[in-house]
């Protein structure tokens, strides 16, 4: 037990025999090495036709994977100082093997730990690989709304990835500037850094990296309201992710199209319709992280058409998930979302509370979007709750 109630996993409990028999480190060496040829057997099945199977072998494999990395990063930080530097580079190959199953699978929080750890030893790691793990570190915190750590990190992979002349990582660096830019609303960056990164993909032929372009620039022409300017480059994205079979990707640009008519109060039965193959392709594939953006969104359709009790149940569904992953903006929205529905149903207190931390959460995050209508929604909660006290004040004088 390391705790009280808890067994050992099945992992665990062998590594712990191992250590009483005083074998560790020579069963556990080749037990890394199986679980890093794995991980990078799975790494390119991760974004096809075939991530889903993969994603669930990974997921049975998961507490294997971490026992390999703790045991890599462990040995790196013994070779540390020796100039072998041997360990440390398989901890972040077996890092950056994992990265994208940690983004769809919601360990963002895990990915980015292990991550910085083996990013702080890197003595004889080569420029490229470090390179590529400042990216992952990067974009596992942006998942997770950190976006001084993701310019940071992104910023310093893309000037490592500019001393090597490596194109295809210059773009993946400007394209996650470009996305931090507009999280934080400024779009005049933004717009230039994702299209120079859409130019350099599409001279290298990365057409499925480029698409992630295609699908930014609409979300940048969705946040300053050029709607139908956006559609354009989601139809060319979601054509371009059906044709690979990627579902993930596909579930995403559903989203994308039903916020979109959402937004724009074009068609919300169409929205709706979109919204619900989202989901039924993250249950499918059983991706939590961005199934909660979904199930906020169709919890917004829902109270639009009066359905109060279905939007709080899915607004309490993707809180839950957002939760679950440690993203801070989206859980800022789950909660706006209730306290909307508390506000319809007059219980103003209930209501004030969830948009004060609502707002909570989206102060400390580098998100703004949702700051705004939170403190709207307040506003509006305190001014009907006021109105209540002097109505019940005007009872008790007569």
């Amino acid at each position: 037990m390391d705790g009280p109630g808890r067994p050992l996993s099945r992992c665990e409990f062998g590594l712990e025999v191992l250590a009483s028999a005083g074998e560790t480190v020579a069963t556990r060496q080749p037990h890394a090495a199986y679980y890093l040829a794995l991980a990078e057997q799975a790494d390119p099945h991760l974004q096809g036709s075939e991530q889903t199977s993969w994603l669930v072998r990974l997921e049975q494999e998961h507490e294997n994977l971490r026992a390999a990395i703790s045991f890599l990063l462990e040995q790196a930080r013994l070779e540390a100082g020796t100039h072998e530097g041997q360990q440390d580079e398989l901890a972040l190959r077996l890092c950056m093997a994992l990265y994208r199953f940690w983004l769809n699978r919601g360990y963002m929080r895990e990915g980015l730990a292990f991550l910085e750890q083996a990013l702080a030893t890197h003595e004889g790691v080569a420029a490229p690989l470090r390179a590529r793990a400042l990216f992952g570190a990067a974009d596992l915190a942006f998942g997770l709304d950190d976006m001084q750590r993701a310019e940071t990190r992104g910023s310093e992979s893309l000037e490592l990835f500019r001393q090597q002349g490596d194109k295809v990582g210059m773009a993946d660096a400007l394209l996650l500037l470009g996305g931090s830019a507009w999280a934080r609303g400024q779009y005049a960056v933004a717009r230039p850094q994702t299209e120079q990164a859409a130019g350099l993909f599409q001279e290298v032929g990365e057409n499925w990296k480029r698409s992630r372009c295609l699908t930014l620039l609409a979300r940048i022409d969705t946040a300053q309201g050029h709607y139908d300017q956006a559609q354009g480059p989601l139809e060319q994205s979601l054509a371009l992710y059906q044709a690979l079979g990627d579902k993930l990707r596909v579930g995403w640009v559903l989203y994308l199209q039903a916020r979109l008519l959402f937004l724009s109060g074009r068609d919300v039965a169409q929205a709706r319709s979109l919204a619900e193959q989202s989901l039924a392709l993250y249950r499918e594939t059983d991706s939590t992280w961005p199934r909660a953006y979904t199930l906020v969104l169709l919890g917004q359709l829902a109270l639009q058409q009066g359905e109060q009790a279905r939007a709080h149940e899915l607004f309490e569904e993707g809180l839950a998930s957002y939760k679950e992953v440690g993203d801070r903006g989206g859980t800022a929205d789950a909660l706006m979302g209730l306290a909307r529905v508390t506000t319809l149903q007059g219980d103003l207190a209930v209501a004030r509370a969830l948009y004060q931390e609502s707002l909570g959460h989206g102060s400390e995050t580098d998100y703004k979007e949702g700051i705004a209508p939170a403190l709207e929604g307040l506003a509006a909660a305190e001014a009907k709750q006021g109105e209540l006290a002097l109505a019940a004040e005007a009872c008790n004088t007569k």
